[in-house]
């Protein structure tokens, strides 16, 4: 059991989301729901999916890079939690 979102620009993809209930983890639906999206998105002629994720999430990053993404820019976003 998971999902996936993306969101469609102009010439490409971005997945939002993604997510897999943790007792199915491991068992490769993650890669078959980005394959499933890709799909989707080669039947709209859009041929480039991006994913952003932040870097301190490790997990996702292994996950994606396994999948043949590559690191294409970096954002740093600041929290400031001021009382």
């Amino acid at each position: 059991k998971g999902f996936v979102t993306v969101k469609i620009q102009s010439d490409h993809g971005i997945i939002g989301l993604i997510a897999v209930d943790k007792s199915q983890r491991g068992q490769g639906i993650g890669k078959k729901l980005i394959l499933e999206v890709e799909h989707y998105l080669k039947g709209l002629r859009i041929m480039n999916l991006k994913v952003p994720t932040q870097l301190s999430n490790l997990k996702a990053c292994k996950f994606y890079e396994s999948l043949g993404f590559q690191k294409e820019s970096l954002t740093y976003i600041y929290h400031i939690n001021k009382l």
